[in-house]
C-alpha cells in the first residue's frame, strides 16, 4: 500500500469514526433519559431540600407546565426552570436557546416573537404523548404553579443576555406569593438580581468548584455554590473544595443528582440543596 493510499484510507476511517460519534451524540442529545424514580426519604435530613430539575422531567417534558405540575404534586421543595426573553418581551421557560431539541420546529427563542413559538408543539420528553398540542410555557404560568403548590421558584438566568430587562422578572415575581431562588453560571446576572432584589437567595452555578468561585459567591453576598454532582474534581483531596465552600459559610447545592448513593455522599458533606430529575422525598 503506497503512502497516498494509506493517507486516503486513514482519512476515510477518521471521517467514518467522527460521523459515528456524531450520530451517537446526536441520538443521546435528542432522546429523553429513561429515569428511575426513587425515594430518598431515608437519606434526607431536616435541612435537605429537593428541587425538581426543569420540573419533574422524569414524568413530563422538561420546562413545561405538566412537568411543574408533577413537581408540585410530588411535594418538591422547589421547581427549577430556565428562562429566556422573546423578541417581543415575553419571558418563557426553555432550557436551550433553540427550540429544535424539544419541539416540532426550530427557532431561536430570543429572536422570535412569542406568537411564532406558539406555532410549535412539544414532540420530545418523557410521556410527551400524554400531552398533545403542548406549547411553550410562559414564566408567569410557571410562577402560578409554584404558588399553587407552595414551591420555591428556582430560576436559572441563562447566558449573559437581558440584564437590562431583569426588572420585568422581579415585577412578575412580586405579583405572586412565591419565594424565588436565582441561579446562574454568570456572576453578573446574580449581581444584577442582587441590586434589584437584595434579599433574594442566589447560587453561582459551576461545573467544578474553584477558589475564585468561592470568593465570587462571598463577594456577591447571600450567594451559595451550585456544583455538578458528577464532576470528580469536586471530590479530590478528600472533597477539599466542597469542604472549603461549607467552611466559608456558603450554602452548597448540587445538580443534577439522580442516584441515591451520590445524594448520600453530598448530604454527608453538608450539601443542603439537591436538584434532581427523579429522586423524591416520598
Amino acid at each position: 500500500m503506497n503512502k497516498k493510499t494509506i493517507i486516503i484510507t486513514s482519512c476515510a476511517f477518521l471521517t467514518a469514526t467522527a460521523i459515528g460519534i456524531g450520530i451517537k451524540e446526536f441520538i443521546k442529545f435528542y432522546k429523553p433519559e429513561e429515569y428511575k424514580v426513587a425515594s430518598v426519604s431515608n437519606i434526607m435530613n431536616n435541612e435537605t431540600r429537593l428541587i425538581a430539575h426543569r420540573g419533574f422531567r422524569a414524568l413530563a417534558p422538561e420546562n413545561t407546565l405538566p412537568a411543574y405540575e408533577e413537581a408540585g404534586k410530588a411535594g418538591f421543595w422547589g421547581a427549577e426552570c430556565d428562562i429566556y426573553r422573546t423578541a417581543d418581551g415575553v419571558w418563557v421557560t426553555h432550557h436551550d436557546p433553540i427550540t429544535a431539541r424539544m419541539m416540532t420546529g426550530t427557532r431561536n427563542i430570543e429572536k422570535s416573537n412569542y406568537s411564532d413559538l406558539l406555532a410549535y408543539d412539544y414532540n420530545n420528553g418523557n410521556n410527551v404523548d400524554k400531552y398533545p398540542n403542548l406549547k411553550i410555557c410562559k414564566f408567569e404560568e410557571y410562577l402560578a404553579v409554584c404558588e399553587k403548590y407552595g414551591m420555591r421558584a428556582v430560576i436559572e438566568l441563562k447566558g449573559k443576555n437581558n440584564l437590562e430587562y431583569f426588572d420585568e422578572l422581579i415585577n412578575l415575581i412580586d405579583s405572586v406569593d412565591v419565594e424565588p431562588v436565582f441561579i446562574s453560571f454568570n456572576a453578573d446576572s446574580l449581581r444584577k438580581i442582587k441590586e434589584l432584589k437584595p434579599e433574594a437567595k442566589l447560587f453561582l452555578v459551576v461545573d467544578d468548584i474553584r477558589d475564585e468561585h468561592i470568593q465570587t459567591a462571598l463577594d456577591i453576598g447571600n450567594c451559595g455554590i451550585d456544583f455538578d454532582v458528577d464532576i470528580e474534581k469536586n471530590y479530590k483531596n478528600d472533597c477539599e473544595m466542597i469542604k472549603k465552600g461549607v467552611n466559608a459559610g456558603l450554602e452548597m447545592a448540587v445538580w443534577a443528582c439522580d442516584y441515591p448513593e451520590k445524594m448520600q455522599r453530598v448530604v454527608d458533606l453538608g450539601v443542603k440543596y439537591i436538584t434532581t430529575d427523579c429522586l423524591t422525598e416520598y
